[in-house]
């Protein structure tokens, strides 16, 4: 099974930035929308891939790592547009890099495999961080993000990047700490065990 420990937006935001996408789905065609109903807005921590024995192993260790942090304040910065996706970046931050780094050290030994995020022909350091920890987007390569939606048309996304400035929202705290299923393009759609942070 493929799960992703993650941070969830306050529960008022993140229905927020569902309202938002579900208008954007009315004007283009999505393949995807992270419309807080199906499928919720999520700041991705680690991927992996695990097996469903695991589970009981991993909640104890997430909630450990949940008991040591306080709530992280999280920056919006600069629109994201991929190849087909578009998406909210984050400010790095020396807090969030740190419950990042813990939960992939601590978490990594419960994967199984490949979690099919990273490229496995890409530069040294992701080949490596692909094969001891399961994923390639991590550490010197995490870039903290909420994705939005994936396009069915790849040219629609030159008219989204500029309606992306209207979904405008100040620094936030996320105490919401969770262990989330995700399906074949990453994104949450059960959240299977939320811990909260300090405050």
């Amino acid at each position: 099974m493929l799960i992703n420990i993650v941070l969830l937006p306050p529960k008022e935001l993140s229905e927020k930035i569902g309202r938002f996408v579900r208008k954007l789905s009315k004007i283009y065609k999505l393949q995807m929308a992270v419309d807080n109903k199906k499928l919720l807005p999520h700041i991705s921590l680690l991927h992996i891939k695990t097996l469903p024995s695991r589970l009981s192993a991993i909640i104890e260790t997430i909630k450990a790592i949940s008991q040591k942090h306080q709530a992280k304040p999280i920056k919006l910065a600069k629109p994201k547009i991929g190849s087909d996706y578009f998406a909210s970046n984050l400010a790095q931050s020396k807090t969030l890099m740190a419950l990042h780094k813990e939960v992939v050290l601590k978490i990594h030994q419960f994967k199984t495999g490949f979690s099919s995020v990273g490229n496995r022909k890409g530069k040294r350091l992701e080949r490596l961080y692909i094969k001891k920890y399961g994923a390639g987007n991590i550490l010197k390569y995490f870039q903290p993000h909420i994705t939005l939606g994936i396009v069915k048309n790849p040219r629609d996304l030159s008219r989204i990047k500029p309606v992306l400035s209207k979904l405008r929202f100040r620094g936030f705290k996320s105490n919401r700490l969770a262990l989330t299923q995700v399906n074949s393009r990453h994104q949450v759609f059960k959240i299977i065990k939320e811990f909260k942070l300090h405050e």
